[in-house]
């Protein structure tokens, strides 16, 4: 006679969301990103222009040194991707 499955109580609930949390933590499974960090979507809605038109600029501004890129880990639509982020030096 099979066994009749308990329902968690909250506490156990609680507790595994938690864990979820720790495991990403030390996983690295998603980044902190500072406010001084933005996406390309973010500069082209600042500076109401194209993305081509963001893209060719940046690359300019990274070889003068005025401009660093990273890519980070971010979850997207339940997925991880890695996405070009961009600071700028002063």
């Amino acid at each position: 006679m099979p066994l009749k499955k308990q329902n968690p109580s909250e506490a156990d609930l609680l507790s595994s969301i938690r864990n979820l949390d720790k495991w990403k933590e030390v996983l690295g499974e998603e980044e902190k990103l500072g406010e001084d960090w933005l996406s390309i979507e973010q500069i082209c809605k600042l500076l109401n222009r194209k993305t081509t038109q963001a893209k060719i600029k940046l690359r300019q501004l990274n070889e003068e040194g005025k401009v660093e890129i990273k890519k980070f880990a971010i979850f997207s639509h339940g997925t991880q991707v890695r996405k070009n982020y961009y600071r700028l030096i002063l």
